[in-house]
């Protein structure tokens, strides 16, 4: 019984932890869209320097990468322990103390348009 309430334990705090990394990786991604389009100066070097395009690029896209892997193995334990926990324990307290897939989506997706819509910003500000 010790090693399944150990389960549901460390299934909640994975899920904490994800959700957290969320409001993190959103948090940093609109900011970096505020800096991006209040900053005169950055206006100016992208109109100006195809190298800061391809920093800022690339410095949004290595974000995005450092985001996914952090939070897509912490996604697929919450996945095991929650069949585990299902199994062993209770569905419905699985349920509750998990991330549904669907929000899951949603998450990724939202937070992958941020950096979209950066880097069209980057690259199409100087033709507009």
């Amino acid at each position: 019984m010790d090693l399944e309430v150990g389960k549901l334990d460390a299934l909640k705090f994975l899920t904490k932890q994800y959700i957290e990394n969320v409001w993190i990786s959103t948090g940093i991604h609109l900011v970096a869209l505020g800096w991006l389009f209040s900053s005169e100066q950055i206006h100016m070097l992208i109109k100006e320097e195809l190298f800061i395009q391809i920093g800022l690029t690339c410095i949004l896209l290595v974000l995005e990468c450092l985001r996914w892997f952090v939070n897509r193995p912490i996604y697929r334990r919450i996945r095991f322990l929650e069949i585990d926990v299902a199994k062993k324990i209770s569905i419905e307290l699985a349920d509750a103390c998990t991330i549904k897939p669907y929000r899951f989506i949603c998450n990724e997706l939202s937070i992958c348009l941020l950096t979209v819509f950066a880097i069209a910003f980057i690259w199409l500000y100087p033709y507009l």
